[in-house]
């Protein structure tokens, strides 16, 4: 007896164990190419070893995950893009698009087996941990490619560049500076690290403290090098979300705030030191607000990839294709002159982007129920299968039912715990309220920015939305006592 015990114990922990390694690579692994055999990556066997290991728990909660509104809903979700697969066969819509689409949800599969293992309050703080260190290691490289630019010059950043390509994990952009932008896919997990750094802070003493703090400007940073607006915005609406739940501590939230963006200044000005300009500042400027910044002085010193058609490329924010998307606008009011290759780009971006919401509308209004059924496409403006939208791109492929569905099985738990942190914040621990806070400042913040690029429709978005349902526990814990 003890025996069978022993190797449950063992079977338990050997599962929890992978399914933060899962989590890890998630938030540095982008599309999940970063390590591959063959046609298997390293997210395919995590995610492998992670469902075999977990089903046996599973099945002996079976009663309890059954009556688990979160798994009834996703079972649903389930069946109802089953035929919507079925409907975009029926369509005729391209496979690989078809599959891509069905594959991309394959990660709510774990979300059983991830509740059943890793939902309570031990877990949760080990969730907050892996997250915040994997960003801290994807934010050390984004930083590390910055500063190596202009050092290695030509030739390394076409490796670079080449390298996060092969591995889908993202890619450089030049900007007007003469300055390249570094953005790979799992740079969403830094927007939700540095609000979980704020749970981290306030539960470390001393010299610990002191390092998270300097962690969370470490990240800043690294969050504005991306020049990802929605990024930005995302962060914006979490760090405001938080700021409103902790207002009795608003001092203290300022506080963190204030001591990151110092230690941020200092990367910055190392940044300039080595780009002999304020060009990050600069960049920052104008992607915010073109019309700020219109002829800044383009550093020569700065190498640029060879082909000049790469200044008016930019990785897609979600796929990981090249296109000329997610570039910042240029006011109408430039002459040809005063327009760089960048500025050039950014009207063709605006075009595109004009010409995806119209056919988007359109498309939509041909099936608003059902929809067009999974792998639909713009063929006439995309070759990827995919819009930039989500929310609308769920509603082309899945119609009204599905997209109503989705909205259930992403935002149901989140809610429900905002209404929770909202409601019940006397009667729970002020450790637990803080760690259910930032969990869903974090994911809302991750939600703000889907409205502009899909990353909850993807494994990374499923593995933050079960991260933030395990809050949930941290208030059936306070109901017990």
């Amino acid at each position: 007896m003890k025996t069978t015990f022993s190797i449950k114990k063992n079977i338990c922990g050997l599962a929890e164990f992978f399914l933060l390694l899962y989590v890890a690579e998630n938030a540095v692994g982008s599309s999940g190419h970063l390590v591959s055999f063959g046609p298997v990556s390293l997210r395919m066997l995590l995610f492998a070893a992670c469902f075999l290991l977990t089903i046996y728990f599973v099945f002996v909660q079976r009663r309890d995950v059954l009556k688990d509104q979160r798994i009834v809903l996703i079972v649903l979700f389930a069946i109802w893009l089953l035929f919507c697969t079925l409907l975009g066969i029926n369509f005729k819509n391209q496979t690989n698009f078809i599959w891509s689409d069905l594959s991309s949800f394959l990660g709510l599969a774990l979300f059983p087996g991830f509740i059943v293992i890793l939902e309570s309050q031990r877990n949760i703080k080990k969730l907050i941990e892996v997250v915040f260190w994997s960003a801290l290691v994807l934010s050390v490289i984004t930083i590390g490619i910055h500063l190596c630019i202009p050092i290695g010059g030509e030739e390394v950043i076409c490796s670079i560049n080449t390298f996060l390509n092969s591995k889908s994990l993202g890619g450089l952009a030049l900007l007007n500076s003469g300055m390249h932008r570094v953005y790979m896919r799992s740079q969403i997990f830094i927007q939700v690290a540095i609000i979980y750094g704020v749970w981290l802070i306030y539960n470390r003493n001393g010299k610990s403290r002191i390092s998270i703090l300097i962690c969370e400007g470490i990240m800043l940073f690294a969050l504005l090098l991306t020049y990802t607006r929605g990024f930005w915005l995302g962060f914006l609406v979490s760090s405001i979300l938080l700021l409103l739940l902790e207002f009795k501590n608003w001092n203290k939230l300022l506080a963190i705030a204030g001591i990151a963006l110092c230690v941020m200044g200092v990367f910055v000005g190392i940044s300039t030191w080595v780009y002999n300009s304020p060009c990050v500042l600069m960049e920052a400027v104008s992607r915010i607000s073109p019309d700020l910044l219109v002829n800044h002085e383009v550093n020569n010193n700065v190498g640029t990839i060879g082909n000049e058609e790469s200044t008016d490329l930019i990785t897609d924010e979600a796929t990981g294709n090249t296109n000329k998307e997610n570039l910042p606008e240029v006011s109408i009011n430039q002459s040809a002159e005063e327009m760089t290759m960048t500025d050039i780009a950014n009207l063709s971006a605006l075009e595109i982007r004009s010409k995806t919401l119209e056919g988007l509308k359109e498309r939509i209004s041909d099936h608003p129920i059902i929809g067009n059924g999974l792998g639909s496409n713009l063929t006439e403006i995309r070759e990827d299968g995919r819009t930039e939208y989500m929310y609308l791109d769920i509603l082309l492929k899945t119609g009204i039912i599905g997209l109503i569905l989705f909205l259930l099985v992403f935002f149901r738990s989140p809610i429900m715990l905002l209404i929770k942190c909202l409601k019940e914040k006397n009667e729970i621990s002020k450790e637990d309220k803080l760690c259910a806070e930032v969990l869903v400042s974090s994911y809302i913040g991750v939600a703000v920015t889907s409205i502009f690029n899909p990353f909850l429709n993807n494994p990374m978005g499923i593995t933050l939305l079960m991260i933030t349902s395990t809050g949930l526990i941290l208030f059936k814990r306070s109901a017990t006592k």
